[in-house]
């Protein structure tokens, strides 16, 4: 998080803090809820929107930097990356193979 204040866009910056930001969030709004019966439903509210939220600037973020589906194609091609399938829950299969990107 410290070196997220480096970064001169401060929209990149912006999205990237509030990513960061993520895990703490979700355990407070957790610990609180479990701390006040009552609130557990509005803090739950707002720990999943805020979770949503994230994922969301997550994948704007990821846009942003490597622009639209056939330019972030080109970019894995060119870097030889493929898309693992061996994540969880099937990170036991180490089996699996990976996806070569297409368009």
């Amino acid at each position: 998080m410290y070196e997220c204040w480096k970064i001169k866009d401060e929209n990149i910056r912006g999205d990237i803090i509030l990513c960061l930001a993520l895990p703490l969030i979700v355990s407070t709004t957790s610990l609180v809820s479990a701390i006040f019966p009552r609130a557990s439903t509005q803090m739950t509210t707002f720990g999943v929107t805020y979770m949503m939220f994230s994922l969301w600037r997550a994948l704007a973020l990821i846009f942003r930097l490597y622009g639209d589906s056939p330019h972030m194609s080109t970019v894995m091609t060119n870097t030889g990356t493929s898309v693992k399938l061996n994540v969880i829950p099937l990170c036991c299969c180490c089996c699996l193979p990976g996806i070569p990107p297409t368009l």
